[in-house]
């Protein structure tokens, strides 16, 4: 145990004051002529260092069958003296239970150790509660936003024509998605499918004449494609500013055609307008 001086507000006042401090026992008020315990080596009185305002106490011992009445209420007086102190010093009193038998002094013991080990199972559980609580707001989010994500998902699915019922499960989501995957599969064997790469992007280019138009028909479409086999890889785009800074670029190897080039006649008149 460590005794401070401190001010009337508990603030650290000693730091210059060194001397004694006198522990003594004393009944309470009321019952003077009892007879008080006695510390070991039978004496009334230990004396302790004080540093710096701060004395240092390791331990504090009863003498074996000493005076006092089993059970009893005392109290344990800190009395300090230090050379000229600034102002008078209060003593401290410490109230105490004195048991003089063997028996109540290994039940204290025990009561004392039982309470600091569920103190420290309250601390224990208290952290343990913290966690949860943490672990349940974060789940709760992850629901939040699972929950906001599945009705966009239902949007999306319900606007792309794909009917689900309410609620489903995980297998019937997992059935569906293997069945869109074969389709998907399916669909990439049997469609054609332009070889020729791209690396041209932007607001204003379209893409390649090969990569623009599906035509249903395959025997129409190896027609088209064999007429138009020099110009599948001209590049549109929708203003004359982007075909020629693309021409630039490639330094004319790139074939290009803005659609505000492209007049068509309307009556008597051409417009570029398509």
């Amino acid at each position: 145990m460590t005794l401070k001086i401190t001010d009337q507000f508990g603030n650290p006042a000693g730091q210059d004051l060194n001397g004694k401090v006198f522990i003594s026992i004393k009944s309470p008020e009321v019952e003077r002529n009892r007879s008080v315990p006695l510390f070991e080596g039978k004496t009334s009185t230990k004396e302790m260092s004080l540093k710096e305002g701060n004395a240092h106490i390791d331990s504090l011992v009863i003498m074996e069958n000493s005076p006092g009445e089993n059970g009893n209420r005392y109290i344990l007086l800190f009395r300090p003296e230090v050379t000229l102190p600034p102002t008078s010093l209060s003593t401290f009193e410490l109230p105490f239970h004195f048991y003089n038998d063997a028996e109540n002094q290994q039940k204290m013991f025990e009561l004392m150790k039982k309470k600091d080990e569920l103190n420290d199972a309250v601390k224990r559980c208290n952290k343990v509660l913290d966690s949860m609580s943490k672990q349940k707001d974060l789940l709760e989010n992850e629901v939040k936003d699972t929950t906001e994500k599945e009705l966009s998902l239902r949007n999306e699915l319900n606007r792309r024509g794909v009917k689900i019922e309410h609620p489903i499960s995980i297998t019937h989501i997992q059935g569906c998605q293997k069945q869109k995957t074969s389709e998907v599969e399916r669909i990439e064997k049997i469609r054609r499918v332009c070889s020729i790469s791209n690396s041209f992007s932007g607001p204003d280019v379209l893409g390649m004449v090969g990569q623009l138009a599906l035509v249903a028909d395959d025997d129409a479409a190896w027609v088209i494609s064999w007429h138009l086999q020099g110009d599948m890889d001209c590049l549109i785009t929708t203003t004359t500013a982007a075909a020629q800074k693309i021409y630039n670029d490639t330094g004319g190897n790139q074939q290009v055609m803005p659609l505000d080039g492209i007049l068509m006649q309307r009556g008597n008149r051409y417009s570029n307008i398509l």
